[in-house]
């Protein structure tokens, strides 16, 4: 079934409407115009000022935590690359936020730590009210209404987001 621009299978639809419906979003969804930020992949190979290698595709995390450790202000860095003035949210943040009929029933996971997510629930009066979590302060997983910042966001200090494979002390 096609709900603005999203094409969703049953069983997405069945969930929905079971209230069992959790969307998890990545850097994918802010990668469209008018957000326009980059994937986490060429997130990291800015900071690091290069291509990353094959196999440290999958280890982004100890490619930052490397950078980090050689001086690099990986998530200031980070922070200010995601931070851009003209970026807003788009289609797809507002979709994939209309699905819930209520505040009380949006259930969105993103690992972005851009705020596009809060720009869309605000933008309908109908889910403004929406809860806000942002890590490392996270609601019980099988409890949880509203939006959950896994990585933590642009709001918070930037040394919180989770960039690396470091342990924050």
């Amino acid at each position: 079934m096609q709900i603005g621009s999203l094409d969703l299978p049953d069983e997405v639809l069945t969930a929905l409407e079971e209230k069992r419906l959790v969307i998890f979003a990545g850097a994918g969804v802010s990668i469209p115009p008018p957000a326009s930020l980059p994937s986490f992949q060429s997130l990291v190979e800015g900071l690091v000022g290069r291509v990353l290698l094959p196999d440290e595709l999958g280890q982004m995390d100890r490619v930052l935590g490397r950078a980090k450790e050689e001086g690099i202000p990986v998530h200031r860095l980070a922070a200010e690359a995601l931070s851009q003035q003209a970026s807003r949210f788009n289609s797809l943040h507002e979709n994939l936020v209309a699905l819930f009929g209520s505040a009380a029933a949006v259930r969105i996971v993103t690992t972005n730590f851009d705020l596009h997510f809060e720009g869309a629930i605000e933008a309908r009066s109908d889910l403004s009210s929406a809860r806000v979590y942002t890590a490392p302060a996270l609601p019980v997983g099988s409890s949880f209404t509203g939006l959950v910042h896994l990585h933590g966001s642009l709001e918070r200090p930037s040394e919180e987001l989770v960039l690396t494979a470091s342990v924050i002390v």
